[in-house]
């Protein structure tokens, strides 16, 4: 295994640097070229380690949890809830009451924002799951990305519900590549002046972006947001305690994920269903809704940043949904 991981990060990091045909970097200076592949590099053999640690401690608990018919604990996952809605109790409420209690879910931390309530604070804390915890600081934000006890993280906003068996299947799907973000929001994004759909225009021609979301089986992808994905805990640095919630900033870490795997997040095929509505747009399976374009220039000038600052000018793109 140790060697086969070495391969791949060998060969993903020689494909990284000779800038394969379907992802290239831009002509951004040297020193920020290295920057960005040491921090691959290292983020890359922190996942594999981690890999290889899983490995171990599943080969260990699987004969112990077999005889007394637990969970393994490997194949646990921390749920990060961002409130994004200081002033919806009810929101908050619920969205513990339907996660809280799946199996897969260790622990609950709450990021909270500021002008939250202290009602709901206290609440919170007091959920009868007994899994919560509150993560009022940027310290405390700071010590919970440095534990290691799980690898991964499932961020959700507060206004999101899954249900247990997405949760578990997304859960899946992410352990076999645990490298990539899984998510089940998925957008596209397309440069207005051509036809092309994955084209990003050149930092110095400023060509104005459509963005839409993706519902099933209508096109292709290469953006994810974070209001309900899995990520590996090495990118949780990549995560500020006080983080905005527009559309583009939600891109920001889909984007920085593949400028380090050179891949495309990956979508679950779910139906979670949007409490609030953010973005006018209802997740169903049946949408003729697929091309409505949410148009911005706010998130357009934040997305082409976003790619720029990851030295990129494509971004990879996936066309499939997976059922885990």
């Amino acid at each position: 295994l140790t060697i086969a991981v070495f391969m791949w990060s060998a060969w993903s990091l020689h494909n990284f640097a000779s800038s394969p045909t379907n992802l290239h970097i831009n002509n951004a200076n040297l020193e920020e070229r290295r920057r960005l592949l040491d921090t691959r590099q290292n983020i890359l053999q922190k996942i594999s380690k981690s890999r290889e640690k899983f490995y171990e401690k599943q080969s260990r608990r699987k004969l112990f949890n077999k005889e007394s018919h637990t969970q393994d604990k490997s194949t646990l996952f921390s749920l990060l809830i961002t409130v994004q809605n200081p002033d919806r109790e009810d929101l908050l409420n619920n969205v513990l009451d339907v996660h809280a209690f799946c199996k897969g879910v260790q622990n609950v931390y709450i990021k909270l924002q500021p002008g939250t309530s202290e009602h709901i604070v206290k609440h919170a804390t007091s959920h009868n799951s007994g899994k919560v915890k509150i993560i009022s600081s940027n310290e405390e934000w700071e010590k919970y990305k440095h534990d290691d006890e799980q690898d991964a993280t499932f961020l959700l906003s507060d206004d999101i519900a899954l249900t247990c068996d997405e949760m578990n299947r997304a859960y899946r799907i992410w352990s076999k590549t645990p490298e990539r973000m899984v998510g089940f929001f998925p957008f596209y994004h397309e440069a207005k002046k051509n036809s092309k759909f994955w084209a990003i225009p050149s930092p110095t021609k400023r060509t104005s972006l459509n963005i839409g979301q993706v519902y099933w089986n209508s096109g292709e992808y290469s953006l994810m947001s974070n209001r309900a994905a899995l990520i590996h805990n090495a990118y949780l640095d990549q995560i500020l305690f006080e983080s905005g919630d527009s559309l583009c900033e939600s891109f920001g870490l889909s984007v920085y994920i593949s400028s380090i795997t050179l891949r495309p997040p990956i979508a679950v095929a779910a139906k979670p269903l949007d409490l609030k509505l953010r973005y006018q747009e209802y997740i169903s399976t049946h949408s003729d809704q697929s091309k409505d374009y949410i148009q911005s220039r706010n998130n357009e000038s934040c997305l082409m940043n976003l790619i720029s600052k990851n030295l990129l000018d494509e971004l990879p793109t996936e066309s499939l949904l997976f059922i885990g």
